[in-house]
């Protein structure tokens, strides 16, 4: 067990309540988020009024975009880009100690970046059928 410093990473409103419906919303079920659209050389996982994911089938990148289509965050190989801010990784655990944050958002809360990442490779596993 360690302690380490956390820390924000400060986006845009539209960003931060993009990554909080993605996040918060169920990957059980059929809901129709769930349920992946072929469309050529991407899958499209759609939330109605909330974002859309795609999953390249090229190279296996995740994007995640806001209502308005704006890139929020993308998730290719070993790097993560939220906004401006980019990580390279080797493992997922290195992600841990980053939290997205806004704080003009009401009632907002950090969301762990680790777990973005985790229910972003989960859509990309569900793609290329190893989940």
């Amino acid at each position: 067990m360690s302690v380490v410093r956390a820390e924000r990473i400060s986006v845009s409103p539209q960003t931060y309540k993009t990554v909080r419906s993605f996040v918060d919303s169920s990957i059980r079920g059929t809901h129709p988020w769930n349920i992946g659209i072929d469309a050529g050389d991407q899958v499209v996982f759609y939330k109605p009024s909330k974002w859309t994911l795609t999953v390249s089938k090229a190279g296996g990148s995740v994007a995640l975009y806001t209502l308005e289509g704006n890139l929020a965050v993308r998730l290719a190989g070993s790097s993560i880009k939220i906004e401006y801010w980019e990580r390279e990784f080797r493992s997922l655990d290195e992600l841990k100690p980053y939290y997205v944050f806004n704080n003009t958002v009401p009632n907002a809360v950090p969301i762990s970046v680790y777990v973005l990442a985790v229910k972003m490779q989960y859509y990309r596993d569900l793609v290329f059928r190893r989940v």
